[in-house]
């Protein structure tokens, strides 16, 4: 299931990418470019931060009033706001360096693809890692065909979620708003969180993800017709 899994990521990666032709057409290379290399930048500053703050990644689901999981939580944000902080920067190095607005919807996708990209080529490669001379010391989480679906459905809202958080940070930058940058870093950190803490139940995680879904794709609706300028 593990294999399907990366197979259908990198599907609905190439269904997304056609649907964004229409959205925001022509397709703006170069800020999908940024926001892929912005991902690609987030681990060492993740990983920066880890360090400054001798803290480790976490196991989860955690326990939020227990102190392991409240520093847990905080390694959380932390990712969260690594994150964001790559987004802006490779938001104001298309700026400084195009001198013009790169578009939101590409941006979003490319650091949302990027991400998608890494979890599928992961899963496959450790699915493919069964079958050679090591494997028998590979272990692999079970997954069952529902779990296969609904990581799908998360993995979409999360794409949704990276074009709504770059719609806003390229509102806040062109209009010099810097208050908005709340909602994409608040946004990004309560949502890790709630994901981090959260039991592992079936009905909690489909109501969870579901509400998300709903709600990003909402959001990103509202905004792609707000801010058509910035598509």
């Amino acid at each position: 299931m593990l294999l399907i899994y990366g197979v259908l990521c990198i599907a609905l990666l190439a269904a997304i990418a056609s649907v964004a032709r229409w959205l925001a057409p022509p397709g703006d290379h170069r800020a999908a470019t940024a926001g892929a290399l912005a991902f690609a930048a987030f681990p060492v500053l993740y990983f920066g931060f880890l360090h400054a703050a001798s803290l480790s990644v976490p196991v989860l689901p955690l326990d939020p009033w227990s102190e392991e999981g409240k520093a847990g939580l905080l390694v959380v944000v932390l990712g969260a706001v690594a994150q964001e902080v790559c987004r802006l920067l490779s938001l104001l190095a298309v700026i400084l360096i195009l001198r013009k607005m790169p578009s939101a919807v590409w941006h979003g996708l490319g650091f949302g693809a990027a991400e998608l990209l890494y979890i599928s080529l992961g899963t496959i490669a450790s699915s493919i890692a069964l079958f050679l001379p090591f494997g028998s010391a590979v272990t692999l989480p079970e997954l069952s065909a529902f779990d296969v679906l609904l990581g799908i459905i998360e993995r979409f809202s999360a794409i949704a979620g990276h074009i709504v958080y770059s719609y806003v940070a390229c509102f806040a930058l062109a209009r010099r708003k810097r208050l908005w940058l709340i909602v994409p870093f608040g946004g990004h950190a309560a949502i890790n969180m709630l994901g981090a803490a959260m039991p592992r139940d079936y009905a909690i995680a489909v109501v969870f993800v579901g509400t998300l879904t709903v709600a990003t794709v909402t959001i990103l609706f509202v905004l792609h017709r707000k801010l058509a300028w910035l598509r």
